[in-house]
């Protein structure tokens, strides 16, 4: 057996009867890491990685479920809300750029054929035929009709 092995061996026997590591302590552990690097809240990051070693230790394991409970109840159901929200932001942020680009790629491909307009009432992209003149061009969208040469 190598040094690892038995390292992990003992490691097992270890922590075998403690609490480990939950969702609270690795809040716990984010925001003493967070406190760290403020100046003056330095002193605050201590005790909590203190507390977070207490509770990876523990061997009172209703003590440290009932916490778990209370911070999924109060804490944790609102942590989960707000990165859902934040991603849902950047997701729509992201599909509104590829949108972008996508139109943009298409109209450069089609420019030697075709003249783009917008809509002067909705603000839709209209595409008409190049060299025909002077035309009317109606929206599908909202069914106005302008003029325009193309």
């Amino acid at each position: 057996m190598s040094f690892f092995e038995r390292f992990k061996v003992r490691l097992q026997k270890f922590f075998y009867g403690r609490y480990g590591g939950d969702a609270l302590n690795i809040f716990l552990l984010a925001i003493s890491l967070i406190f760290m690097y403020i100046p003056y809240v330095r002193l605050l990051s201590y005790p909590i990685l203190i507390y977070v070693i207490f509770r990876t230790l523990s061997k009172n394991l209703d003590k440290r479920r009932v916490e778990l409970n209370w911070y999924n109840k109060n804490i944790g159901n609102a942590l989960v809300k707000a990165f859902y929200a934040v991603s849902k932001f950047f997701t729509g942020i992201g599909s509104w750029f590829k949108r972008k680009r996508n139109t943009h790629k298409q109209i450069q491909s089609q420019k030697n054929d075709f003249v783009f307009f917008k809509c002067n009432s909705c603000g839709n992209m209209l595409r008409v035929p190049k060299n025909k003149g002077k035309i009317k061009i109606t929206c599908p969208v909202c069914k106005k009709t302008t003029e325009k040469t193309t």
